[in-house]
């Protein structure tokens, strides 16, 4: 765990410590051009931009294999931030009777030409980061994440997600893990419609 913490600060620091050297440089056009590939938003940050409003969820869940399904109601508010490289969701309701509270950062990362998500919520101390590509013929983003079990004390278990958009106002979020004997079992469908749908505002 503090390897984990030390790296994520010494990454922070050499990345500032890289820009610093790169711009105190007389930087080529080839260069800069390169610098700005991958350090400005594009195309597929662009696609993200339908999430950007106020949405209400409902949140079906399976806890175990065959058992029975648990729904909750939720809302989310979804906005840009960092000058349109991130989309920063807040996701509240109520869970098992207690307030729930997630936050999630989706973006893109230009390098490695796949879409990140960073998912935290009040109900745990983890985080998890998912990562994947979209596929255009479905209008869908497929992502794979690893996640720790702390309940039956397993780490590192497989964790795929699903989303996909039915229309402009209605999108679809389906997560899958496996059981304990290594089958593939949903856990989770979010169906998320948008609060003012797209043509009431135009």
């Amino acid at each position: 765990m503090k390897r984990r913490a030390w790296f994520g600060v010494a990454g922070w620091l050499a990345m500032a410590i890289f820009s610093g050297t790169a711009t105190a440089q007389e930087m080529s056009a080839e260069e800069i051009a390169m610098f700005d590939k991958y350090a400005m938003p594009g195309e597929n940050h662009k696609l993200m931009e339908p999430m950007i409003g106020e949405w209400e969820e409902t949140i079906v869940m399976w806890f175990a294999p065959g058992a029975p399904p648990m729904t909750m109601e939720a809302t989310m508010t979804a906005e840009w931030i960092l000058d349109g490289r991130w989309v920063r969701s807040e996701h509240r309701g109520t869970m098992m009777g207690r307030p729930f509270h997630g936050i999630g950062l989706d973006g893109y990362d230009s390098y490695r030409e796949e879409y990140v998500s960073i998912w935290m919520d009040n109900m745990s101390t983890a985080t998890m980061v998912s990562r994947g590509k979209h596929d255009p013929a479905t209008n869908s983003v497929a992502m794979m994440a690893t996640a720790d079990d702390f309940m039956s004390g397993r780490e590192d278990v497989p964790v795929r997600s699903v989303t996909h958009w039915t229309d402009p106002d209605t999108f679809v979020f389906e997560m899958y893990t496996e059981s304990e004997d290594g089958t593939e079992y949903q856990v989770m469908e979010l169906t998320g419609r948008r609060v003012t749908p797209a043509a009431a505002t135009e």
